[in-house]
């Protein structure tokens, strides 16, 4: 195998699943199971070519005194991490959980009459928690290790927009807010494989 170091500099795919709020997270050499649910029906072959986004977003209050021209302390007011990434997946399956992990109805075909699935819309004002997980097969510490990030409880944010034409595939846009976890009493972290199982 090709020595692709210096493995701090990465580039490489990356691949979004979810699970109810609780679920164990994988160890960093184990594929995911359990109830993780991967996002598109071929994996990163249903994500667009702009790849994931991890946002670290933070709101600050400069503090000013009369003696000089510059801030003399800065205090942090606000926080936040976000995952965001298209997929060009409109199973309806998968577009229902951009829409609230909303229900998709299966209906038999019958006599003259076709199959079909369905799901509703409307979503209401209670707005749906998971866990996010962000898998790859890169580490800053050697190309055949894993990173993942954990996002203990996430809402979907945003406003997800189809737009159909006849040059482009349509996609959805997920985008991952992650919330105050209790009983992590954190929002989620980063794990970087180092060494390999003994």
């Amino acid at each position: 195998m090709a020595d692709t170091s210096p493995f701090e500099i990465m580039a490489g795919i990356f691949e979004a699943y979810i699970a109810p709020v609780g679920e164990a997270y994988p160890a960093i050499n184990v594929a995911p199971a359990g109830n993780w649910v991967q996002l598109g029906t071929n994996r990163s072959r249903n994500m667009g070519e702009e790849g994931v986004r991890i946002l670290h977003n933070q709101t600050q209050t400069l503090f000013h005194v009369l003696g000089t021209t510059v801030p003399v302390k800065a205090f942090r007011t606000q926080e936040g991490l976000s995952v965001s990434f298209v997929l060009h997946d409109l199973t309806l399956e998968h577009y229902a959980r951009v829409m609230d992990g909303a229900t998709v109805t299966d209906v038999a075909a019958g006599a003259g009459t076709a199959g079909y699935r369905h799901f509703s819309f409307l979503r209401g004002q209670e707005v749906q928690e998971r866990a996010v997980l962000v898998r790859g097969d890169k580490s800053p510490y050697a190309d055949t290790f894993n990173t993942q990030f954990e996002l203990y409880q996430c809402v979907q944010e945003g406003e997800p927009e189809l737009v159909f034409d006849k040059g482009t595939p349509a996609g959805i846009r997920f985008t991952f807010r992650a919330l105050y976890n209790n009983s992590n009493s954190n929002i989620g972290r980063i794990v970087a494989q180092d060494a390999a199982p003994v």
